[in-house]
């Protein structure tokens, strides 16, 4: 082991004085090529190159000015060459672009505020119908859900529970086979359909509430314990064989109610209307004595019925309107978006513009042309002097090899 260690020792200090030799052979050699480089005019190519260098440099550093003036010029839309006139031509379109883009800003932000105000109010309508079908799942009724909540309100102050009390809607009905005469139905009954049927007993207690209590509202209540007058037996064409209505006590007195005080005659040709004393046409024309015919039309649409045992027709009628208004809302914010995109570009470009148009360098000092040149200079005076010494290049090739060489030696 000793004799092993030892070789290995002197297998080691060999390989040193090896490696030290040939670093000094080659530092030796280096120094010879970087002399005889100098000699033969190195250094001089040495400044030409540092020369190149910093006008190369300094070309960069104007070309991002330029090119960063040019982008201001693209982005405030103004299409000119980059020289003296051109300079002075793109500050004067500035100057005049700046009036018309602050009027044309100002529309734009009017615009986009009234697509985004639309786009807000039927996002907002979209909710409120979303509650108001979920409200309308939760129960069977086609009264209006601020109506039963005024019915909830009360029975909650008197202890009355509420199937005593039905609104006279929800005792109505239109039968399929008579169902387009619903419009006229609708128009004609709204003022008993609303109402709230009160037994006889409990009156003065929902009038005590009434009295008491602010609605922030409109609430009609009918006691049902008076007695009906008027007439008892409809005629062939009257309003009531058109309609059904529940099989209760309180529907058989809606029954009465509705021959007694609505004993509209249904005619299909509005003409016919001025032939009887009080009718309704197809279309909802309704003559409520001979000098007075009126039409209401502030709730024709399917969701706004009243009349119903139950209400699946109006939840997918609101559905319906649901879809609508999510489809106008798409439209009103696709219209919002292109609009707020609309101003946001000209906002930028008017500050492109202005940015232009405050600019007050020399052309000069944005232009790099003057650098383009002083690198093709230099170039050229590089080419020229290493053209004047074939020579040369090959000392440079084998100096480079040779610190390459010194460099890998010195690592090991």
């Amino acid at each position: 082991d000793v004799e092993r260690l030892t070789g290995a020792a002197a297998t080691g200090r060999a390989a040193l004085k090896a490696a030290e030799k040939q670093r000094t052979k080659l530092k030796k050699q280096v120094a010879g090529l970087t002399a005889r480089y100098t000699q033969e005019g190195g250094g001089a190519i040495a400044t030409l190159e540092r020369e190149v260098a910093a006008a190369q440099a300094q070309l960069v550093s104007r070309e991002t000015v330029e090119n960063a003036f040019r982008a201001d010029l693209r982005a405030a839309g103004i299409d000119t060459d980059l020289s003296p006139a051109g300079l002075v031509t793109a500050r004067s379109r500035a100057n005049e672009l700046i009036k018309t883009l602050n009027a044309d800003v100002d529309a734009a932000r009017e615009r986009s505020s009234d697509a985004h105000g639309e786009a807000w109010a039927l996002k907002g309508s979209i909710a409120k119908l979303e509650t108001e079908i979920a409200s309308f799942r939760r129960r069977r009724s086609n009264i209006r859900p601020e109506s039963l909540e005024q019915r909830a309100r009360i029975c909650e102050a008197t202890g009355i529970d509420e199937a005593e009390m039905p609104f006279a809607g929800e005792l109505i009905d239109v039968p399929a086979e008579h169902a387009q005469w619903r419009a006229a139905a609708e128009r004609v009954l709204r003022p008993l359909s609303t109402a709230l049927l009160v037994p006889g007993e409990h009156m003065p207690a929902v009038t005590r509430y009434l009295s008491e209590t602010n609605l922030r509202g409109f609430l009609r209540c009918i006691d049902v314990s008076i007695p009906v007058d008027g007439p008892s037996e409809p005629g062939p064409r009257d309003l009531i064989t058109k309609l059904s209505t529940y099989d209760s006590a309180m529907g058989d007195w809606v029954a009465r109610k509705i021959t007694a005080h609505y004993d509209f005659e249904c005619v299909e040709n509005p003409d016919e209307l001025a032939k009887v004393s009080r009718g309704v046409s197809l279309g909802g024309a309704v003559k409520r004595n001979s000098s007075t015919t009126e039409k209401d039309d502030r709730h024709t649409k399917a969701s706004d019925n009243v009349l119903g045992f139950d209400n699946k027709d109006k939840i997918a009628a609101l559905a319906g309107e649901l879809l609508a208004l999510r489809a106008s809302f798409e439209e009103a914010d696709v219209v919002s978006r292109k609009h707020a995109s609309e101003q946001d570009d000209l906002i930028r470009r008017l500050a492109a513009v202005r940015k232009v148009a405050a600019d007050t360098r020399e052309f000069e000092e944005i232009s790099a042309e003057e650098h383009r040149a002083a690198v093709s200079a230099a170039v050229e005076r590089l080419e020229s002097a290493r053209d004047a010494n074939a020579d040369l290049e090959q000392i440079r090739f084998e100096l480079d090899t040779a610190e390459l060489d010194l460099t890998a030696a010195t690592e090991k």
